[in-house]
């Protein structure tokens, strides 16, 4: 009340109220100087004792392109800054061996974000930390680490703070966290996230393991939480770091606004990062796998495949939720997928494999039974835990397409080694 005009510059995004008829005028200007806000204000009075009146306000934005004429007189001024700015982001911190990223986004833990946790949980000692992943698509590319490249993957300004949680109230973080996933329900062209989710308030955790199953109503969707390898008590009290932008209730954590703090005025979150780089020398780009969603496959290339699978009754959902996208297939693997598939499941066990685990043996049976298996089926060990090579693939579809009736042209081998 009583406020004309308001300029913002927090989230990022282009808005322009150009002429509310009540309220404030509000004008942000995006972000990385891409536009300009320009807010116009017209003012008069009746004579040079009487208060000012507003009479007009007007706002809009500016794009701000190649064609825009630089200001030499300020670019004259702000050149030593430029250039002192430039020499600080090459700054050499260390290397990277391999290309640090996060191949399934949002969706799980990876390099990027373990990265992150690392440096949070080194600079602060706590025992979990809590962090969003500020862009999903960002990489630190092999070779030569410099603050450019700590900048770039973690543009914000945050410090790291300490806050004390029980087990259930981490858990309650973690599940406000997993609201911003869509249900899963297998459909086809569904999006993993809420349209409109704000990816900076989806928190991933390391220092616990757990799983997201988006199968599962939101409020109840974190299953197999864990610390030091136990399930995590409710009543167990932990050091969480976070950073000051959730301390201070920013993306609506209660839970961490309203917790004891242990340390307020922690390092900023890009110098943690620096000193974490500084003292390892060398990432090498592994990760924990702390957390992921379930299915696990939900970020991969192969889902609408997998998803068309349990809509049609070839697998059931709750068979598909753990696949180690990430992982060599396992000749057991392959063989109990194939059978599955086409509900080859024999009662009266042949006993052909010494090495092949009870639960598997109908399945493998049910190839046998159909001539799938080829060389295999004459050897005394099936080997289920070594990895299935592409010549096991590719035969064991085609035999399999042929014994079904789907397919029996001889260049179906072809057909099949091109999708794998």
């Amino acid at each position: 009340k009583g406020v004309d005009v308001l300029v913002l510059g927090h989230t990022h995004v282009v808005r322009v109220d150009a002429n509310p008829p009540t309220g404030p005028l509000v004008v942000q200007a995006g972000h990385d100087g891409t536009t300009l806000g320009r807010v116009d204000v017209e003012l008069t009075r009746a004579g040079d004792r009487d208060p000012w009146r507003l009479e007009l306000r007007r706002g809009e934005s500016l794009a701000v392109t190649d064609t825009v004429a630089v200001d030499s007189a300020l670019a004259d001024f702000a050149a030593p800054y430029h250039e002192a700015a430039r020499a600080a982001l090459a700054e050499r911190l260390g290397t990277a061996a391999r290309d640090i990223g996060s191949p399934h986004g949002r969706a799980s833990s990876g390099p990027l974000w373990d990265l992150l946790h690392a440096a949070q949980l080194e600079a602060t000692g706590a025992d979990v930390s809590l962090a969003a992943l500020p862009d999903p698509a960002a990489v630190i590319p092999a070779g030569p680490v410099s603050r450019r490249d700590l900048l770039r993957i973690y543009p914000y300004d945050n410090t790291l703070a300490v806050v004390e949680l029980t087990g259930e109230q981490l858990r309650q973080v973690l599940e406000r966290s997993a609201r911003a996933f869509a249900d899963y329900t297998f459909a086809a062209d569904r999006p993993l996230l809420v349209p409109g989710a704000a990816g900076y308030n989806l928190d991933g955790a390391q220092g616990v393991s757990y799983d997201v199953d988006l199968t599962r109503p939101a409020g109840q969707r974190i299953v197999n939480l864990a610390w030091q390898g136990q399930p995590l008590a409710a009543d167990r009290r932990l050091k969480v770091v976070v950073n000051s932008y959730r301390l201070n209730g920013g993306g609506g954590y209660e839970e961490i606004a309203k917790a004891p703090r242990l340390l307020e005025h922690g390092a900023d979150v890009r110098e943690a990062l620096a000193a974490h780089v500084r003292r390892l020398g060398t990432l090498d780009g592994a990760t924990g796998h702390a957390w992921t969603v379930l299915p696990d496959y939900a970020p991969c290339p192969e889902r609408p495949l997998l998803d068309r699978l349990v809509r049609l009754g070839a697998v059931p959902g709750d068979e598909v939720l753990r696949l180690f996208p990430d992982e060599p297939a396992r000749r057991a693997d392959l063989g109990y997928w194939l059978a599955r598939a086409f509900g080859w499941r024999e009662t009266r066990l042949s006993g052909a494999f010494a090495d092949v685990p009870d639960p598997l043996e109908p399945w493998l049976d049910g190839l046998l039974k159909r001539r799938v298996l080829g060389r295999e089926a004459t050897q005394e060990l099936f080997q289920p835990f070594a990895v299935a090579s592409l010549d096991n693939a590719t035969d064991w579809c085609v035999a399999t397409a042929r014994a079904a009736g789907e397919i029996g042209r001889a260049s179906c081998r072809e057909r099949v080694l091109t999708d794998v």
